[in-house]
């Protein structure tokens, strides 16, 4: 038997003690988020499926913990972690792409990082234009007023002018008056507003208008809505979030509206690694137990179905299957690479 194995073998027996050890309790809950594919999803079936609730699931079978999986809203997903006067918590563990930050360290029990996505944007020229228009037929009958309150009589020449807005209000936020040259979409309760903030605190924001239009930020409940409304060209011309999530709704909706013209940036604001959350109020050793079992998954082989005798890591599999056109990056191979920790 190779040494490889016996470490496998020994490490899961340990965790099997260890969660046996530990305050006996029924199943953990897990909650996962169904509209960060291809993370976290529901199927149309009602299967739960994604690269991060696939490989959290992993860890709590190597760890032999027992789990039920149910939804976990965007707007409460972590809140429902804690206990508060009145409301009992709601899931033990959170399998759902939630960016690794120093607040929630501090608020949360973090496992290792299991993926690195990106904070980035889509763009849609044609909603776009469609708003460009609007702000100019508005400036046709009364004077815009910027976000700081400053006033703008017409002039032809507004156009040629170009100033970056240092800041992105909420849209529900702008003084009456204010003309809007850019609507920028996020998912309330995620990092899309955080990927918007460091993107204009950069000092080389992404969109410039002439200097009488203001750019703001506009909530949604996923994205899914979000790229709804940007390929209707309507509310938003860009929408902002983690890179992989955002694309993936994208292609989706092509499939069955091939006139959207919504195109994915390349750049990247931010660095989204990605953690398994477990509750501060649950059993430390049920809690540790848990994020030994996540490196346990990110060093284990599984077999493909198409060979039997082929055993392939088990994050290569899972990205295989979950982003089958893609060719995984430098930095997220070195993560797999640094994280087959021994025994």
């Amino acid at each position: 038997m190779g040494e490889s194995r016996l470490w496998r073998l020994g490490l899961s027996l340990v965790l099997g003690l260890w969660a046996q050890g530990a305050k006996a309790q029924d199943s953990l809950r897990v909650g996962v988020r169904v509209d960060a594919a291809p993370f976290a999803y529901k199927t149309p079936e009602g299967e739960y499926a994604g690269f991060v609730f696939e490989l959290c699931t992993y860890a709590l079978k190597a760890a032999r913990l027992d789990y039920t999986a149910q939804d976990a809203n965007v707007d409460r997903r972590l809140p429902g972690l804690i206990r508060v006067e009145g409301r009992p918590r709601e899931y033990d563990v959170l399998c759902d792409p939630t960016s690794i930050t120093l607040s929630r360290a501090r608020d949360y029990v973090l496992s290792a990082p299991v993926f690195v996505s990106g904070g980035s944007f889509l763009h849609s020229g044609k909603a776009d234009q469609a708003l460009l228009g609007e702000a100019n037929r508005t400036l046709e009958v009364r004077p815009a007023v910027a976000v700081d309150g400053a006033r703008f009589e017409t002039r032809s020449t507004y156009a040629l002018e170009s100033t970056p807005q240092t800041n992105v209000p909420d849209c529900t936020e702008l003084p009456e008056g204010a003309i809007i040259g850019a609507r920028l979409g996020y998912v309330r309760e995620t990092t899309g507003r955080k990927v918007i903030d460091r993107a204009w605190s950069s000092g080389a924001p992404p969109i410039h208008l002439a200097h009488f239009q203001t750019i703001c930020a506009k909530p949604y409940p996923s994205h899914a809505d979000a790229v709804e409304a940007l390929c209707r060209g309507d509310e938003i011309s860009y929408h902002f979030g983690d890179r992989d999530i955002i694309d993936y709704y994208r292609r989706k909706i092509l499939e069955t509206d091939p006139s959207c013209d919504a195109t994915t940036h390349d750049l990247s604001f931010t660095s989204e690694p990605y953690a398994i959350v477990i509750s501060p109020e649950l059993d430390p050793k049920i809690a540790r137990s848990i994020t030994a079992g996540v490196l346990e998954a990110l060093g284990s082989g599984v077999k493909t179905e198409n060979d039997p005798e082929q055993v392939v890591a088990l994050p290569n599999y899972l990205f295989a299957k979950y982003f089958p056109d893609r060719r995984m990056s430098e930095a997220l191979h070195q993560l797999y690479t640094v994280m087959r920790v021994p025994e």
